[in-house]
């Protein structure tokens, strides 16, 4: 038995092989080893065929979307060279044994593509341009083969999932259950008025509820004889209970730190509860609503905290914190709203509430600025361009809105845009916020950062990222809403996919482990390729239903149609084209 190895032969060798050299030059000039590169086999092609040299090469040295893709995906577009040179491209489904004029020969390898120039001369005489060569031969000594290649995925999953953590999580039960045992415990205690009241209260009163007031401190609540409160100053009053400076300060301490979570704040002050060693601690208000969300209310609405906040703004300004906004508006928040119908609602429902319809709040708009600051929050009742505009023009003063260049929204549209020059006159460009979708996908996992959540944060934050040598050429000009053109065929072909994922776990992971976070996308293919590896990984998580009615999955796969990514990659032209 002889064992010998099968080799194919090169498309050079297969030229060779087929046709003779020419005494022809392929009139590349200067420029020869530019045109021979990988991705410029289209124009080198238009070259040969009579473009003008100098027009090509300029074309190929300029900052363009196409020049992008040609450095990063090693490929472009007879698109993108259509009426070059004077020289118009009418695509053909075959080659004809007899050609009248010249053309152009698409060749597609396993590992790339290549375009040759072939010039039609008489008595069936034909010239073929490869890589700066040209060869002579015949039109019938070109064959065209087209195979078809299909190879079935098994698609395998992991076998199996290892619980971890089991004896950790007893340990905890068992430390929390102590604890309330310990609280129960406690339970009835008394405490005589004379040590727990502050002031002299009258022996001969038993029933002391309707003369005494709880005033809280930085330390813990305190009851105090109700004389001596009306007596006081430093107080204010929630409810039937007060508070003094010391705990409005510890309240908007916390409140901050917590990211103004009430929850957190009541915790807070269960932990700081000093005052008669903590046995006051039991007359801390539970649950968010009453107590924790008055006093949210009334040091909201303080004139102290109202001039220190427009004082804020001021300096935000100075600090050129309006250039750049991200506005977003939810509706959870404003459904325990009482007196008006919920947007579910029907008309007439909503005409009868008693908050009227044009007053109405059904969600909450908030506006961050450059850095995340936020620079507005307000109740609105829908989302639509008109309404977004007036309330921005409301909350923002006019110097404020002079410095708006950029805005980013959950749902861009031509008419947002539009809208939203009338009252931010410097306005160049909206975009859809990338981080929207991650946002999303977190809130249907519970809150809390799946894999698939950190993979998608990692290929959305992309287009925020900022390049150290390119400018917004490499992008293009801003998009502004109008229909975009039609897609590449790879791009099209990528997005199809995206439809029934087919990639295999291991190069889907590859796919992912291959991206570079630092470096914004340069591409829609890439783009496209990076989520059609994150729905193909991580399907069974993204078969989740979302709060809105449809999968996870949908929601990606609407993100990688062309005018989404327009709008997102209107956030990169941004941060390339600002100082």
């Amino acid at each position: 038995v002889t064992l010998k190895d099968k080799t194919v032969s090169s498309l050079d060798e297969l030229l060779a092989m087929k046709f003779k050299p020419s005494e022809v030059t392929a009139e590349l000039g200067q420029y020869v080893d530019t045109l021979t590169a990988v991705p410029n086999s289209i124009p080198a092609a238009m070259v040969f065929l009579g473009a003008d040299l100098k027009r090509i090469i300029q074309r190929l040295r300029e900052e363009s979307p196409a020049n992008t893709k040609a450095e990063t995906r090693h490929l472009r577009q007879y698109s993108d060279w259509n009426g070059c040179g004077q020289l118009h491209f009418l695509p053909r489904g075959a080659c004809a044994a007899e050609a009248s004029s010249d053309f152009l020969l698409h060749i597609e390898l396993p590992e790339s593509s290549w375009c040759m120039g072939v010039k039609v001369l008489p008595n069936d005489a034909i010239l073929l341009m490869r890589g700066g060569r040209v060869y002579e031969g015949s039109m019938s000594t070109i064959v065209i083969y087209v195979f078809s290649i299909y190879s079935p995925d098994e698609n395998a999953k992991n076998e199996g999932e290892v619980e971890v953590g089991t004896e950790l999580r007893q340990l905890l039960q068992q430390e929390v259950a102590a604890s309330i045992d310990a609280v129960k415990g406690k339970t009835g205690a008394n405490f005589p008025p004379t040590t727990t009241v502050k002031g002299v209260m009258p022996r001969d009163v038993n029933a002391i509820d309707k003369k005494i007031r709880c005033v809280w401190h930085a330390d813990g609540p305190e009851f105090v004889r109700l004389q001596n409160v009306r007596k006081a100053t430093g107080l204010r009053r929630v409810g039937n209970m007060y508070y003094d400076r010391g705990f409005a300060e510890a309240f908007l301490h916390a409140a901050s730190l917590s990211h103004g979570s009430l929850h957190k704040v009541q915790t807070h002050f269960l932990r700081t509860c000093l005052r008669d060693n903590g046995q006051l601690a039991s007359m801390i208000p539970r649950g968010n609503n009453g107590f924790w969300v008055n006093v949210m209310e009334d040091l909201m609405t303080s004139p102290l905290l109202d001039s220190y906040t427009a004082h804020l703004l001021e300096q935000c300004r100075d600090a050129k914190e309006f250039r750049y906004l991200s506005i977003d508006a939810t509706f959870k928040i404003n459904l325990k709203i009482v007196g008006q119908a919920s947007f579910h609602s029907s008309a007439a429902t909503r005409s009868g509430a008693i908050i009227p319809e044009e007053d109405a709040a059904y969600r909450t708009l908030t506006c961050r600025g450059r850095t995340g600051a936020t620079l507005a929050m307000c109740g609105v009742r829908s989302e639509k361009a008109r309404v977004i505009a007036n309330a921005l023009e409301t909350e923002l003063t006019e110097a404020q809105r002079q410095q708006v260049l950029h805005i980013a929204s959950d749902a861009p549209s031509q008419e947002m845009l539009q809208t939203l020059q009338e009252i931010f006159p410097s306005l160049a460009s909206l975009a859809l916020d990338a981080m929207h979708i991650v946002m999303v996908y977190d809130q249907n996992m519970n809150n809390r950062r799946s894999a698939g959540g950190k993979w998608l944060a990692v290929i959305m934050n992309k287009f925020r990222r900022r390049h150290p040598t390119r400018t917004q050429a490499s992008w293009g000009a801003f998009y502004t809403g109008a229909r975009p053109g039609p897609d590449a065929q790879d791009v099209r072909c990528m997005r199809e996919r995206l439809q029934d994922p087919d990639m295999p776990e291991d190069a889907a992971m590859r796919v992912l482990e291959a991206l570079d976070p630092d470096v914004p996308w340069l591409t829609e293919i890439d783009f496209l390729e990076s989520l059609l590896a994150h729905v193909s990984f991580f399907h069974d998580e993204l078969q989740k239903v979302s709060y809105s009615g449809i999968s996870l999955q949908r929601l990606i796969v609407n993100i990688g149609t062309s005018s989404k990514f327009q709008w997102l990659l209107n956030d990169t032209r941004y941060r390339h084209a600002v100082d």
